[in-house]
């Protein structure tokens, strides 16, 4: 890659980019491990990042591939995604790769199942997270939803949604799937148990 390939259109304005220096010991400076290295970025370039955890420090030394262990921790912050630019130089002493992802994630890349809490989701969060873990929060919610949902500040949606304990709805709003799935069965535990008249 060329470093007038670096340059991205104004459109395109989230570049991520690492490099690979490889090179064996100094024993062996001047003949790097080409076979190694392209096994490596042939899993790499398949969108495959978590192979990265699988060597240990005496294979990424034995390698020259230390700088490995930076790789590993980026993966980790970008997920399993296919870099959109894959590129491998090999020399004499040194194997150079990069690996870049050009924007439109949301677009390309499949939503996390299990997605970080979105801020517009905390107090719908914190109603089900109650319901899943609070036996005292039960109580009331079986009561009254509605009453119970007016506690917390939800917009329609949301509140709705807390009252009908609607799974697929909350979680097409973002919320971690586990959270209402275990408010939903706590609450479907205890309603049999009130129209018997036994106390929960």
């Amino acid at each position: 890659m060329r470093p007038q390939d670096l340059r991205a259109p104004a459109d395109r304005r989230h570049w991520r980019l690492c490099l690979l220096r490889s090179s064996t010991q100094i024993r062996s400076y001047s003949n790097p491990e080409l076979a190694w290295d392209k096994r490596a970025l042939e899993k790499l370039a398949t969108g495959n990042l978590k192979s990265l955890i699988g060597y240990d420090e005496t294979e990424l030394d034995d390698t020259g591939n230390i700088e490995l262990r930076c790789w590993a921790c980026a993966a980790d912050a970008l997920g399993e995604r296919k870099p959109d630019v894959v590129s491998f130089d090999p020399s004499w002493h040194h194997n150079y790769a990069s690996l870049a992802w050009i924007g439109g994630e949301a677009e390309q890349y499949r939503a996390a199942h299990y997605p970080s809490i979105k801020p517009e989701l905390v107090e719908l969060t914190s109603a089900l997270h109650g319901l899943a873990h609070d036996p005292e929060m039960r109580t009331p919610y079986l009561a009254d939803a509605a009453r119970f949902a007016d506690r917390f500040q939800l917009p329609p949606d949301q509140r709705e949604a807390l009252i009908k304990l609607d799974l697929p709805s909350i979680v097409k709003m973002g919320a971690h799937p586990l959270v209402p799935f275990l408010a939903q069965l706590q609450i479907e535990r205890l309603r049999p148990r009130i129209s018997t008249g036994r106390s929960s």
